[in-house]
């Protein structure tokens, strides 16, 4: 009788050991599919749209250059008008263009373009300062009270600002496509639009090993 009982027991043992290994085995195939899928949509999360970073880099410089330049109309009868126009004109003409560039994460073509137009008001500055140094009507006490002109190195200056803010302002949907084409090949897929010969449309797929 006790070794019918233990024969059973064995039994019973026996046959719970496929069903365990195969609930092991459905738990491992669950991870190894959902870790693919997660980090699929952690990529997909970290993607950005040209049409958004054109918007930023374009809204941020008229918006921030025209506001800065009403207010600084309004500095004659104003202070902080006219201190805030001048702040927002700063930023509206010099950084503001490079916010596309920079949501895109492309460091590098934020930098060019924030060293064109660094260069580029360097030289107005310079311009400015050493006509007003240089008038026979300039006085320290009025400095509005000295003639001003457009000479090379002012229009060479302008020239940089303007070159700079549509570089910065163009190139942003090219710093968001190759944002995203790190994005996909960091996962090891790459998927494109391909076009046959005879102009069938299909999908290409690349897998990096």
């Amino acid at each position: 009788m006790r070794v019918s009982i233990m024969l059973a027991a064995l039994t019973m043992a026996l046959s719970a050991l496929p069903v365990r290994g195969q609930a092991q085995s459905a738990a491992l195939n669950a991870r190894d599919t959902a870790g693919p899928v997660s980090s699929a949509a952690a990529n997909q999360a970290q993607l950005k749209s040209r049409s958004r970073a054109q918007a930023l880099a374009l809204g941020h410089t008229v918006v921030a250059t025209a506001t800065g330049a009403a207010l600084m109309s309004q500095g004659v009868e104003s202070q902080w008008k006219g201190d805030a126009g001048y702040w927002l004109l700063v930023y509206g003409t010099l950084i503001a263009p490079s916010a596309g560039n920079f949501y895109a994460r492309d460091t590098r073509r934020t930098a060019v373009g924030l060293q064109v137009r660094g260069a580029g008001a360097t030289l107005v500055l310079g311009s400015v300062i050493s006509q007003l140094l240089t008038s026979p009507e300039f006085d320290m006490d009025n400095p509005e009270g000295g003639d001003l002109h457009w000479d090379a190195v002012n229009v060479m200056g302008t020239g940089l600002i303007i070159g700079g803010a549509a570089y910065s302002i163009l190139t942003a949907p090219r710093s968001v496509s190759e944002h995203n084409e790190r994005v996909t090949s960091a996962h090891g897929v790459r998927i494109a639009p391909a076009v046959a010969r005879g102009g069938a449309v299909g999908v290409q797929v690349g897998i990096d090993f």
